[in-house]
């Protein structure tokens, strides 16, 4: 009886076996929507800016954003035309975008006007994201009286528009800080503290107050959709409690859309400052901002200095589609049901 004969190897051959996970899945998803990546990379290229801001203006490279040149200003130099800073010997990169009406660096408050939007922007959305989050998925867990007492409660503030009370807010705090004398203690302290955050503090409470009524609503469906399942019966078969199984299993399950509406968020948050800021009721001048860098140079749309208005605006859109194509690109990654098999 003759033996029988190994099969043919074309090659080398060697078992390997792919390991992939949920995360590796979802970034190769996100990377394949370019839009998404560019404003990625644009977003952590700003970051870096501005956290970077008071080394860069160490090294030469920015000018103080509130130091007032002795030159005239508003002028367009080019860009390797130094001047002399009489505070420091070491040469300056400076006017590249131009100069203000105040000579104050274009460029230099711009930079640092950054860093202002993406603390409101960022610091909005982790306040929203945590009480939003809590609260829908509190209401959405233990459900009958508790959810309907609860998101009465949400459609309440639903019926308040959210930019007059930003401005209502906003115009309150400041005639709060302006009678400083007059209040009492505790209130003197919070002027204090808002103060020397140039206005960002009241900032941060009046978003705190009002941002986290779409997130709770969002947290709250997806609660509803998601406590029903097999998983969520088998947790509390084993006897897991109330806060474990919120949190643990199904905060993990229903993480997806909140963290697209989180991102979104932020874009609004920066919208809001600016808005708000441009009105003059945002940070406290001279704080950079790019709402007050466009009312301050507003007048001059139209007349030999343009470019005033086109640098924080150019800036503020830039951010602003950033973070929307990023969204764009969370989403798509995050969707299971567009991901190859």
């Amino acid at each position: 009886m003759a033996a029988a004969s190994k099969p043919l190897s074309l090659g080398r051959q060697r078992d390997e076996t792919r390991v992939r996970t949920p995360l590796g899945d979802a970034w190769r998803q996100f990377r394949r929507n370019r839009l998404a990546v560019v404003g990625l990379c644009f977003i952590i290229f700003l970051v870096a800016l501005a956290i970077g801001a008071d080394f860069l203006q160490s090294i030469g490279f920015l000018d103080d954003p509130l130091y007032q040149h002795d030159a005239p200003g508003m002028t367009l130099a080019p860009p390797m035309t130094c001047t002399q800073d009489p505070r420091r010997m070491n040469p300056q990169w400076c006017f590249v975008f131009g100069t203000d009406d105040l000579r104050r660096d274009m460029m230099s408050r711009a930079i640092y006007g950054a860093r202002v939007s993406l603390s409101v922007g960022f610091i909005g959305a982790a306040i929203s994201m945590l009480i939003g989050v809590s609260y829908g998925m509190i209401a959405g867990y233990y459900g009958g009286a508790i959810d309907n007492l609860m998101m009465r409660f949400v459609d309440f503030l639903y019926a308040i528009p959210d930019l007059a009370l930003f401005i209502v807010l906003q115009v309150f705090f400041k005639a709060l800080a302006a009678e400083r004398e007059r209040v009492g203690p505790f209130a003197q302290v919070l002027v204090d503290i808002d103060r020397s955050m140039g206005g960002l503090f009241f900032l941060f409470i009046v978003l705190g107050l009002l941002s986290w009524i779409g997130v709770a609503r969002l947290a709250r469906g997806q609660t509803l959709s998601c406590k029903q399942k097999d998983f969520i019966e088998a947790a509390r078969a084993i006897g897991a409690r109330d806060r474990r199984i919120i949190f643990v299993h199904l905060l993990p399950n229903i993480l997806g859309p909140l963290v697209v509406v989180g991102v979104q968020s932020i874009a609004g948050f920066i919208g809001v400052e600016t808005t708000l800021s441009y009105l003059g009721i945002g940070v406290n001048p001279p704080t950079p901002s790019w709402g007050g860098m466009i009312a301050t140079a507003q007048n001059n749309v139209f007349g030999a200095y343009p470019h005033l208005v086109l640098v924080p605006t150019v800036m503020l859109g830039l951010t602003v589609l950033s973070f929307y194509f990023l969204a764009d690109g969370l989403r798509d990654a995050l969707d299971p049901s567009l991901r190859d098999s």
